[in-house]
């Protein structure tokens, strides 16, 4: 049985539970982008707090010096060219986060989790990521000491910052930018675009926190109305 000193409010885990079952209640209901996002696995509410908790641990190890960082993904075991399975699945712990994380940051690729016929999270390997920066399923990255992002249907939804919890909208930036670019839409290929403008701009944002030096991005319209702002 897992258990550790941290303890998750449990107040945070039935809130993101009802954020991840309820997607409709966070998404940009009414816009054309609302159509872009794919629902994906799931994991129960013990198991969501499980990987919550086992990442954050992992966050505060260090492998060689360096802080662990690593991506963990629920989904079941793919049977892929570039999938690489482990003959038996490994414990889902942090102590197998610290060690494995280092050896997939570069190129970065996916830990990949599910319960096996138990019932009991295991790490039954990794998928290379670069080809994929919306992903559907249960996601977390470990991004630093503390520090856990949590997403879903290829969203930020919540995140862990040293000992806080917070919720993140994710309609702010994109129900500002999506009226621009459907605008330039034929209706035919409205959905494609918004998709691929959406990589565009989460693939500079995710460049911009790997290399570890903060940063700041600014979409602005064609004119230069913005610059009086």
């Amino acid at each position: 049985m897992h258990s550790s000193a941290f303890q998750l409010d449990q107040q945070f885990i039935n809130r993101l539970w009802e954020r991840i079952t309820r997607p409709q209640e966070t998404s940009t209901t009414g816009s054309e982008f609302s159509t872009v996002f794919l629902k994906g696995n799931i994991p129960s509410p013990e198991h969501l707090a499980l990987i919550i908790d086992v990442a954050y641990w992992a966050s505060f190890a260090t492998e060689e010096g360096a802080p662990v960082v690593a991506s963990i993904m629920l989904k079941q075991s793919e049977h892929t060219s570039d999938t690489f399975h482990f003959d038996n699945p490994l414990d889902f712990s942090s102590k197998t986060l610290v060690k494995l994380g280092p050896a997939l940051e570069n190129p970065r690729a996916d830990i990949g989790i599910w319960p096996d016929q138990n019932g009991t999270l295991k790490i039954w390997g990794f998928t290379p990521s670069s080809h994929e920066p919306v992903k559907p399923d249960f996601w977390v990255q470990i991004l630093g000491p503390g520090r856990v992002l949590i997403m879903y249907s290829g969203r930020t939804i919540a995140a862990l910052t040293g000992n806080q919890a917070v919720f993140i909208d994710p309609r702010g930036i994109f129900q500002t930018l999506m009226p621009s670019i459907a605008a330039q839409a034929h209706t035919n290929d409205i959905k494609l675009l918004n998709l691929l403008r959406y990589n565009a701009i989460l693939k500079i944002v995710q460049q911009t926190r790997a290399h570890g030096k903060g940063g700041i991005i600014l979409v602005v319209p064609d004119n230069k109305d913005w610059m009086q702002s």
